[in-house]
């Protein structure tokens, strides 16, 4: 089979949302398992938009109906046309034709594997897996619903890839034993390694309460109202300034955050981001944009450099720190090379025949005994 199998999986992700997080499936196991089994979860999740919908099989099926035989399971022609006319024009850039069909090899391997062990899911674990989900992507079940049936598919069709997906991540879980907690000298490596990647323009921190003017509130209510809470602040040397932020500001995107922004050159408007950069830390000002009558408060410089293991990473969702970043990164890294290995060792004991000569790979495995 061609080489780096899960490098292939990797670009079919068209139909599956990457997933930052896994919620826990099983309950009672080691919190070692418990990290493998989710960055294992992730890879399944990430490859498993090619695990085939509705694929009936025929112990009849004939070489004009199957593209190629797994251990003597056909893969059927038709699936495989189906998938590969469903992939979008940018994925096919970055995938062949044999490609896709080393992944659909793999995966008849791993299902059949996974059911040779006897792996089962149960119901109440799909349904909890689904939900994790939607809750991640803020869907109903019933968007979700009409959404798989928008696509010419049935919920109960979904159902059975998400178990055959959990199926492959139990079998993963049960056979494969692997601790994935990178040490602290591979995070130093990592980060000393990639530094060029954690390297930071000038930076600052500032909180903001924002009152806009409206055609019911002027320009000169506004001004007022934003000197009245300056009067506030000052009262209080700016303590009160988070609550002043609640009970004030209109910003909705800072509202909740104390009115907290942390940015480089280049992202807000000019007159709120020139004053910002010119303050020190501690200072408080008013400064008029476009939006309205800003109070800003200066909180910190972050002069260019390279940001440290415990600097927040602010651009990501999780928000994690550079060495949980790293962590993370890590930790899938691992993982798939597990996978990778463990997908490589059942090719090496299969037997595999290639109907379309076209697609087989220049050199195939031999054939052995399971």
């Amino acid at each position: 089979m061609r080489q780096n199998y899960v490098g292939g999986l990797l670009m079919v992700m068209h139909k599956i949302n990457r997933a930052k997080k896994i919620g826990r499936i099983q309950k009672g196991s080691s919190s070692k398992k418990k990290i493998f089994f989710s960055a294992i979860i992730l890879i399944i999740l990430i490859i498993g938009s090619t695990i085939i919908i509705n694929q009936s099989k025929s112990q009849n099926t004939t070489d004009l109906e199957a593209i190629a035989y797994v251990n003597n399971q056909p893969i059927l022609r038709s699936v495989f046309e189906n998938q590969w006319n469903s992939l979008p024009p940018q994925t096919k850039m970055s995938i062949s034709r044999a490609q896709l069909l080393d992944q659909l090899i793999a995966e008849e391997l791993l299902l059949q594997k996974a059911m040779k062990e006897q792996i089962n899911v149960s119901d109440e674990e799909i349904n909890d897996f689904i939900a994790v989900q939607l809750s991640k992507n803020g869907m109903s079940l019933e968007d979700y619903k009409n959404l798989i049936k928008s696509q010419g598919y049935s919920f109960d069709d979904v159902l059975n890839v998400y178990r055959k997906q959990l199926m492959v991540a139990k079998l993963f879980d049960q056979t494969v034993s692997n601790d994935l907690t990178p040490s602290e000298e591979d995070i130093r490596k990592y980060y000393e390694n990639h530094k060029k990647d954690f390297f930071h323009n000038d930076e600052v921190t500032v909180r903001h309460i924002l009152i806009q003017t409206s055609n019911q509130f002027n320009d000169s209510q506004a001004l007022e109202l934003t000197e009245n809470i300056m009067t506030k602040l000052e009262s209080k040397n700016n303590s009160n300034f988070c609550e002043l932020v609640s009970n004030y500001s209109m910003d909705p995107g800072s509202k909740n955050t104390c009115g907290e922004y942390t940015f480089k050159q280049g992202v807000m408007v000019p007159e709120f981001e020139n004053a910002s950069f010119e303050m020190k830390p501690g200072e408080i000002r008013i400064v008029k944009t476009n939006f309205g009558y800003h109070i800003i408060l200066k909180i910190k410089d972050y002069p260019e450099g390279y940001w440290k293991l415990n600097k927040i990473i602010e651009d990501m969702p999780s928000k994690p720190s550079v060495k949980e970043f790293i962590n993370q990164t890590l930790v899938q890294e691992t993982a798939k090379n597990v996978f990778d290995n463990y997908v490589n060792s059942l090719l090496s004991n299969a037997t595999i025949k290639y109907v379309d000569k076209d697609l087989e790979p220049i050199r195939t495995n031999e054939t052995k005994e399971d």
